[in-house]
């Protein structure tokens, strides 16, 4: 996902999340601060008409105040003018006054006139009783007068009383004037109009007419707590006023409803308060957008250009524009900086991967490192050319070439080295053979590769050419069984005095060196065989030799050892095809020895069988020199021998099959 889509998503996110909880909040507390200020305000409004029924008990005081205080009243209610009540006391003034009601009393408590009109029908009306068992309450009222409601079965009565005193409102009092007007649809139609709200009045002893809000409602109302508000739904709402009678019980119940203006406001507001708080993260967003395309997705996309130019043109030195001096700028020149920090890094690296490359290749020594999980060989130096002839790309390209070149015999070393049997610390010796057949003696050191969970990955070593040590260590051993069997021989000469038997002991003592086969020849003065005898693998062709030697033809070894003093080597004997023993020395070398008695000389032929290691043909430059020690006329030999004798030795040891 890109960075232009995350920030439109988060912005969009965070407008709606924010939106949302603005909405919750103002709905928690903008339309509770409505709807409180609603029910203050119907309330108000039961206020006004509560107000509105005692401004028209105050108006009926008014009236009255004009009949109570009038001499003419003062007169007639001590003498009860018929004239008074032809003239004022008709059915037009209470047309006139809008009165129900009128009464006069006497301060003795009797009723001087009493009159009732029914306005609706326009006709008399009789004065309904209860009037005249308020007349208790009514008749002797103080200076300011009495009103209120009274509930009569007719209806609900506003009264107003008022003491009747002259036209300067001089007494003593000598009654009251009492005045009726009933709580009529008018009224209630006029405090409506007066309100603009739809205003119903319901007397307090009849709970069977409320509706049910109001039966919800009247146990919270009270004389102390007269009025109350309470919404009926989410689009009206109800105000209850209670009003007391005359005698301070509850007698009328005005109840309001109007539509809730108040929360209608507050919702419409709520939802022009969530409408411009979208349409402020609209812009936020798209001024967001705008911003981060031109101050950072924009340069983010050249800086992601130069580094892919970078990656892309392989010049080690290139670096990416650095533009401005804000984060951006700072990212680019950070990675400047690392690209600085990696090409020093990769310089030193490559210098020292090729001192170590240069180490490697002109070190004598192979060094390799083979890989694990596939096995295959990860480097080897190009020494392994100079040792066993194959460059490291054949192996490269065939892995299975580490195993063939190793000599069979050593295979098990090798897969026991492999498997971790074999200590690193232990070198680990291995005959290869190289491409031009011959047996090349390594010794390997090596150490294992793991990784960081432990596992074993790869193997790292290096390989020494050992091929002259061990060629040295051979012809030192064999060298010392040379010397044993000449030491061996010689205490023989000065032990043994049968001669024949002297010939078969020392060819015995040879073989029991190692040889495989051995010879030995006494001749006379003159280089002719005298006699002899022969052991191991060349004593069935000896006689032939033998013989030809008795008739003046030795072989060309022993001829050539009659004639030198040192050892005569034959590396390939089967070259010697007039060799009766050419065939048995097959894969051997010949070593002929001449020691000399007087004038005779005796030869010696021993070949050693050590054939269990093979090793590279040898020829007679690689060999010592026989020592110094070799036997001469002065050993015990020559004193233990007698004149004109002579014998000759001769041995051969295997070469490479």
């Amino acid at each position: 996902m890109s960075l232009r889509i995350r920030t439109l998503l988060t912005i969009g996110l965070v407008t709606a999340a924010l939106t949302a909880i603005l909405g919750l909040l103002f709905s928690q507390t903008l339309l509770r601060a409505f709807a409180e200020a609603e029910v203050r305000d119907t309330e108000r409004d039961v206020h006004h008409a509560r107000m509105f029924l005692t401004d028209e008990l105050r108006a009926m005081d008014v009236l009255n105040h004009d009949w109570a205080s009038w001499d003419d009243t003062y007169a007639f209610i001590e003498d009860a003018n018929p004239a008074y009540i032809h003239t004022n006391l008709v059915n037009e003034t209470f047309q006139a006054t809008h009165l129900n009601l009128m009464l006069f009393v006497h301060t003795s408590g009797r009723v001087v006139w009493a009159g009732a009109y029914d306005l609706e029908a326009n006709r008399e009306a009789p004065v309904p009783q209860g009037v005249y068992d308020a007349l208790g309450l009514l008749a002797r009222p103080p200076e300011e007068g009495t009103r209120g409601l009274l509930l009569l079965p007719e209806g609900v009565l506003l009264v107003t009383a008022l003491p009747i005193l002259t036209s300067e409102e001089q007494g003593p009092a000598r009654g009251a004037v009492v005045f009726g007007r009933y709580l009529n649809s008018d009224i209630q139609a006029r405090i409506s109009a007066h309100l603009d709200l739809s205003v119903t009045a319901h007397r307090a002893d009849r709970p069977q007419d409320w509706p049910d809000d109001l039966r919800a409602a009247y146990p919270s109302l009270s004389p102390e707590a007269p009025v109350l508000a309470r919404p009926l739904d989410g689009a009206r709402i109800a105000g209850y006023g209670l009003m007391t009678d005359l005698y301070g019980r509850p007698a009328l119940i005005l109840r309001t409803e109007g539509p809730r203006e108040f929360v209608a406001r507050g919702r419409m507001a709520l939802q022009y308060l969530v409408v411009t708080t979208a349409a402020l993260g609209l812009l936020v967003m798209l001024a967001a957008v705008l911003l981060l395309d031109r101050s950072v997705l924009a340069r983010l996309a050249a800086l992601r250009a130069d580094v892919r130019a970078v990656g892309a043109g392989g010049e080690p030195r290139r670096r990416v524009a650095v533009r401005g001096q804000d984060e951006l700028a700072d990212l680019a020149r950070a990675f400047n900086e690392t690209l600085d920090a990696l090409e020093a890094a990769r310089r030193e690296r490559e210098e020292q991967e090729a001192q170590l490359r240069r180490l490697a290749e002109n070190s004598p020594d192979v060094i390799y490192r083979l890989g694990f999980s596939p096995f295959r060989p990860l480097y080897i130096s190009p020494a392994v050319t100079r040792l066993i002839g194959y460059p490291p790309e054949e192996f490269y390209q065939n892995w299975r070439l580490l195993y063939q070149l190793v000599h069979p015999e050593d295979a098990p070393s090798l897969r026991a080295a492999l498997r971790g049997d074999i200590s690193p610390e232990q070198p680990l010796v291995l005959r290869w053979v190289s491409r031009s057949g011959q047996v090349v003696w390594a010794e390997h050191r090596h150490f294992v590769v793991y990784d960081e969970a432990g596992r074993a990955v790869a193997v790292e070593g290096i390989a020494r050419d050992i091929t002259a040590q061990k060629q040295a260590e051979e012809e030192l051993a064999h060298l010392n069984a040379v010397l044993r069997a000449i030491r061996n021989i010689n205490q023989f000469i000065a032990r043994e005095r049968d001669r024949e038997r002297l010939l078969q002991q020392a060819c015995e003592e040879l073989m029991t060196q190692g040889y495989t086969g051995a010879w030995c020849v006494a001749t006379d003065e003159a280089g002719r065989a005298v006699r002899g005898t022969a052991a191991g693998c060349v004593q069935e062709g000896f006689p032939a030799l033998l013989q030809a030697w008795t008739a003046g033809t030795p072989p060309d070894c022993a001829r050539q050892a009659l004639a030198v003093p040192d050892p005569v080597i034959t590396p390939d004997p089967l070259a010697c095809t007039t060799c009766a023993l050419h065939l048995p020395y097959r894969g051997a070398a010949a070593l002929t020895v001449r020691m000399v008695h007087g004038a005779g000389s005796t030869a010696s032929s021993p070949s050693p069988c050590r054939r269990a290691s093979p090793r590279p043909p040898r020829n007679s430059a690689s060999w010592p020199r026989w020592p110094a020690t070799w036997p001469s006329p002065s050993t015990p030999w020559s004193r233990r021998r007698p004149s004109g004798r002579a014998r000759s030795v001769s041995a051969s040891w295997p070469g490479t099959r």
